[in-house]
């Protein structure tokens, strides 16, 4: 029997990311069972985005057979789910037929939920351990770190980012992340967001030897920045546009935000989150 890892397409990157490793950590920790990603849905293009060898134990397919009859499981809460629901994963288990996962999270067992007797907001993201960033234990990191060290880029999309990190980075790279287009509709409280980071840039310039590299779904947002503060701001030139090539841009700047030093962003984006465990969970600072 596998664990069907579906990569639905009604999601942001960083919400699909979160859904891939949540259920890689339940299908091997929960229903100890091998798993195969499928890769099928709608337009995007995670075969060209990731080296997908080293994505599964036992191999990944890009596609699944579409005569096979498939249940489907869903937990949204892994640890206040449905009673019905958890007897019928269950009864799709002993009937040896396919589980469809569908959990995004990066869900806790119920025997480690000790660990975080002292941590307060992880209730908030319905017991799991989204956004705890550095109040995770060490235990969750060293858990998931494992499973996003499988998030190998594929060498077209290495060289990309490593070329680009050759010509621009230093040794003091700042990653600013600056959620927008589809958090804000308020202009008054863009411009609001956007004096946040201003500031917080001003601030840092003390330091003579930083570079920030910045990251925003409004490419508007970076051409101001890199104008107001030249040579100290660099970005990854894009126009998400809704076409193909959308996931593999937004996968680039994900991932030079994981090798800056420092990753700076607001709350509640899991496009942040997902790059500041691609970077090996360092320093991070959340403007309020």
């Amino acid at each position: 029997m596998k664990f069907v890892i579906y990569i639905h397409g009604n999601a942001g990157l960083g919400n699909r990311l979160h859904l891939l490793i949540s259920n890689m950590r339940l299908a091997i920790d929960y229903y100890n069972l091998d798993y195969i990603v499928d890769w099928t849905a709608k337009k995007y293009k995670f075969c060209e985005i990731f080296d997908i060898t080293e994505l599964s134990i036992n191999g990944v397919n890009c596609q699944i057979d579409e005569s096979v009859s498939h249940d489907i499981f869903s937990e949204s809460n892994f640890f206040s789910p449905n009673k019905n629901d958890v007897q019928r994963s269950k009864q799709i288990i002993r009937k040896g037929q396919i589980v469809y996962g569908y959990n995004i999270g990066f869900p806790i067992l119920e025997s480690e939920l000790h660990m975080l007797e002292n941590i307060t907001n992880y209730k908030e993201c319905r017991n799991t351990l989204s956004y705890l960033y550095d109040k995770t234990p060490e235990h969750f990191k060293n858990i998931y770190l494992q499973f996003f060290r499988k998030l190998k880029p594929s060498a077209n999309i290495n060289k990309i980012i490593n070329d680009f990190i050759d010509n621009n980075f230093n040794k003091n790279m700042i990653g600013i992340h600056i959620r927008l287009g589809d958090k804000v509709v308020n202009q008054t409280k863009k411009e609001n967001i956007l004096r946040m980071y201003i500031k917080y840039i001003s601030d840092e310039m003390i330091n003579d030897q930083l570079r920030f590299f910045v990251s925003c779904d409004e490419n508007s947002a970076e051409i101001y920045l890199k104008s107001k503060f030249g040579d100290k701001v660099i970005y990854y030139p894009h126009d998400y546009d809704n076409t193909q090539s959308d996931d593999i841009t937004a996968f680039i700047c994900m991932y030079l935000l994981s090798k800056c030093d420092k990753i700076v962003c607001m709350y509640g984006s899991t496009f942040s989150e997902i790059a500041w465990w691609l970077g090996g969970c360092k320093d991070i600072i959340i403007l309020p």
